[in-house]
């Protein structure tokens, strides 16, 4: 009893400062932190193709979004059908059957995490790294990113974006870059917290 309260007095302690981080990477405010992280994700965003600084209408960051989890669906799904064939798997475990290691993918990149595999036995290492905990930490930050957006559409946006379309006002609402919002979140504040934590644990 006395572990679930300290482990509640110490979330609800960090629920104020963690937030207000939080809110402040998704706002993209100058930080502190910037020495460290901006080179990273200058590098991102020219892998990608995206300039952090351009907006994207609520139509936008939607096909982004749909994009980037059709993209990790396939690559999961390929590496659960194949991890056989590919490294880091010293026990020789098969790989997945098509329809298993589509179950599988799709409980984790919609965070309902369902095993219908045998644990550790039927994943690699390279499995278990990529498509489970990958998907873990990433999928979370996409709908993170999601809510940033929909919170900023709400309240009408970051600036008045040029559309091509006048009439339409919902082409005029800058919602955000999703590849910004995914990318800060996931460098400035899951990735620091996963590592605060796995040293704990």
């Amino acid at each position: 009893m006395i572990e679930f309260l300290l482990f509640l007095a110490l979330v609800l302690a960090l629920g104020w400062p963690l937030g207000r981080y939080l809110a402040a990477v998704m706002r993209g405010d100058p930080m502190r932190s910037d020495l460290l992280f901006s080179w990273v994700e200058r590098q991102i965003y020219g892998l990608l193709g995206t300039r952090p600084e351009t907006g994207m209408s609520w139509r936008g960051y939607a096909v982004a979004f749909l994009l980037s989890n059709l993209l990790l669906a396939l690559v999961v799904w390929v590496i659960f059908m194949i991890q056989g064939w590919l490294p880091l798997n010293p026990d020789g475990v098969p790989g997945m059957s098509w329809h298993l290691a589509l179950h599988t993918m799709v409980s984790f990149l919609t965070n309902t995490n369902q095993q219908h595999y045998s644990g550790q036995a039927q994943l690699s290492y390279l499995s278990q790294m990529t498509g489970i905990v990958g998907l873990q930490v990433i999928t979370p930050v996409m709908g993170l990113a999601m809510v940033a957006a929909t919170l900023r559409g709400l309240l009408g946006g970051r600036q008045a974006m040029t559309s091509p379309v006048p009439e339409s006002p919902a082409a005029v609402i800058d919602v955000g870059n999703y590849w910004v919002d995914v990318t800060r979140a996931t460098l400035r504040f899951v990735l620091p917290l996963c590592l605060i934590l796995s040293v704990l644990l």
